[in-house]
């Protein structure tokens, strides 16, 4: 979970790091081997989970704003 500003900048570049991963593995169809294809599962979920938190914090920092 996100708790401050400095995570979630962090997280935000975490991110992106990760999509590039991504988008570099995607972009090698040569290696389709079951490995591979767990590896890219794995990478995926990350990301889900990096946004997810990231939606959260800004969700709640939103909802500090209002009151």
């Amino acid at each position: 979970m996100i708790e401050n500003g400095k995570q979630y900048e962090v997280s935000k570049k975490k991110l992106v790091e990760v999509i590039e991963k991504l988008n570099q593995m995607k972009s090698n169809p040569e290696d389709d081997s079951f490995a591979t294809k767990l590896v890219l599962m794995s990478i995926e979920r990350f990301k889900e989970q990096i946004e997810n938190e990231i939606k959260e914090y800004e969700m709640l920092k939103s909802i500090n704003k209002k009151q």
